[in-house]
């Protein structure tokens, strides 16, 4: 058994159902400004975990210091559709953008993709 897959259990017992979305752009407004909406791209699970709480992925990271409260680490699958300036959205509501996406290996073989999410509070 690989070390991915030994992961993806952990997902499927431990992770929460979350939606990314994808901006599209749009038609453009009369000033010929293109306006932009967000999509659903995917729903899979993952792993939120508070940035207070101590992981594995803070030790190497220079972000450590510039992660306030409510932000979140994510910790998703190999084959996920995350990437930078996607957004997720948890299943209570809570609407994260996401800011940088890590693809750590163990013996040259890509397990899972771990990204910072900065918290949105704009309506």
């Amino acid at each position: 058994m690989t070390i991915a897959h030994r992961f993806e259990q952990i997902l499927d017992k431990m992770g929460e159902s979350v939606t990314i979305r994808k901006r599209t752009e749009g038609s453009a407004d009369e000033f010929n400004v293109p306006e932009f909406t967000w999509s659903d791209e995917a729903t899979e699970d993952a792993v939120l975990t508070s940035p207070t709480v101590v992981t594995f992925a803070e030790l190497t990271w220079t972000y450590r210091g510039k992660m306030e409260s409510r932000d979140r680490l994510a910790y998703f699958n190999q084959d996920s559709v995350i990437a930078e300036n996607k957004r997720v959205i948890t299943s209570a509501g809570e609407r994260y953008e996401v800011d940088v996406v890590d693809t750590p290996t163990i013996f040259g073989e890509q397990i899972l993709k771990i990204a910072i999410l900065r918290r949105l509070t704009e309506q």
